[in-house]
């Protein structure tokens, strides 16, 4: 495994393979947060006091439009991202099939091993260097 965090490498595969659907993901997650921002239930008329009372509705509402306007704004970025690290792979004949046939088209690895004759190790190791 390269020396990049766990979580980050999560992130960037789960981008990488869910390449084609990058932006109506992530419009159909901005509108879910926007329609939350929209159907906040109403501040009471008598404000609790003490802790475990009613948050600031306001503050959260901006909170909830500010995520989704981020994640509008990330999509484009992911997607540029992609097409750069496919287009990067393209020049070798075997990361460019791995490429195509995992994060592509989405096959397994055992699959992948029996299609190309490779041990997968040799593809776990690929997919290692491709996200990082």
């Amino acid at each position: 495994m390269p020396m990049i965090p766990r979580h980050i490498h999560k992130v960037v595969e789960w981008h990488l393979r869910n390449a084609n659907c990058i932006r109506a993901n992530a419009f159909a997650e901005a509108e879910a947060l926007r329609q939350k921002a929209e159907t906040q239930s109403p501040a009471p008329e008598v404000p609790i006091k003490g802790k475990g009372g009613h948050g600031d509705q306001v503050a959260r509402k901006a909170q909830l439009l500010a995520e989704a306007d981020k994640i509008l704004r990330d999509a484009p970025v992911w997607a540029a991202v992609v097409e750069e690290t496919r287009e990067f792979y393209a020049g070798v004949p075997s990361m460019a099939e791995f490429y195509r046939l995992y994060y592509a088209i989405g096959m397994d690895f055992v699959f992948i091993a029996q299609t190309m004759g490779k041990e997968k190790t040799t593809l776990y190791n690929w997919r290692d260097r491709i996200v990082t």
